[in-house]
C-alpha cells in the first residue's frame, strides 16, 4: 500500500487566556491556527503576531515558542 502524502500525527485545540511556552522544536511540521483573539509566535529571533483566522506554518526542526497574553 502506498504511504499518504500528508500524515497528521497530532491534533489539539486549546483555549488559553494566558500561556507562556519555552523555546522548543519538533521533528515534524506544525501548523498553528488562531480561532479567537491573538497570540505571539517567536521563531528563532523573530516575533509574529498571529490574529483571529490566521495561521502560521513551521517546518520541522525550527526553534519556536508561543505566548498568549491576557491583555
Amino acid at each position: 500500500m502506498k504511504e499518504p502524502y500528508v500524515l497528521i500525527t497530532a491534533f489539539y485545540a486549546l483555549s488559553l487566556k494566558e500561556y507562556h511556552m519555552e523555546m522548543h522544536q519538533h521533528t515534524s511540521w506544525e501548523i498553528m491556527y488562531v480561532t479567537k483573539g491573538s497570540c505571539k509566535i517567536y521563531v528563532r529571533n523573530q516575533e509574529f503576531l498571529v490574529k483571529e483566522q490566521q495561521f502560521i506554518y513551521l517546518n520541522a526542526d525550527i526553534p519556536h515558542k508561543l505566548e498568549v497574553s491576557n491583555e
